[in-house]
């Protein structure tokens, strides 16, 4: 699918430094055990500009026989009614261009269980990402420096 206005893919890429603090131990059978953890770092946008299927008449007479061509969407030429829709994904991929910014992540892990060879985790916690220069993601709204995210993650497994 395609998101009309959307001038480039958006991919980020951490690499960073964290710790994770204990702050309450779950005892021995049952319990909760509660950790907070923050991590910083290099940040880095891979930008992959989208490519559309245009649809174009077959010859100037007959305005009802279409042919499509792939083309990068340029917000001045690509209109909704002209738009067939999204190209396939591997298209332009060699023009992806790269930014590099700063990250910042923290946020709270819940580890409950009745075993310590079973492993039971909610991770939820915030992430910013900032960029020196603004993003150009979108056409029609001003595209920002810093990104915001909130993620929730839920782990189930065994201790080895």
């Amino acid at each position: 699918p395609y998101v009309f206005g959307k001038l480039n893919d958006l991919f980020l890429l951490h690499a960073g430094y964290g710790q994770q603090k204990l702050i309450f131990d779950k005892s021995e059978k049952s319990g909760v055990e509660v950790r907070y953890q923050w991590s910083l770092g290099p940040s880095i946008a891979m930008l992959k500009p989208i490519y559309l299927d245009i649809l174009y008449p077959l010859s100037p007479g007959d305005p009802f026989t279409l042919t499509t061509r792939t083309e990068r969407y340029d917000p001045s030429r690509h209109f909704e009614n002209n738009i067939y829709g999204s190209s396939r994904f591997g298209t332009g991929l060699d023009e992806v261009s790269v930014q590099v910014g700063f990250y910042a992540k923290g946020g709270l892990i819940f580890e409950w269980g009745a075993f310590t060879e079973e492993v039971r985790v909610l991770e939820a916690g915030l992430s910013v990402d900032c960029f020196p220069q603004r993003l150009p993601v979108m056409t029609a709204t001003p595209n920002p420096q810093f990104f915001f995210s909130f993620y929730l993650g839920f782990q189930l497994g065994k201790r080895w």
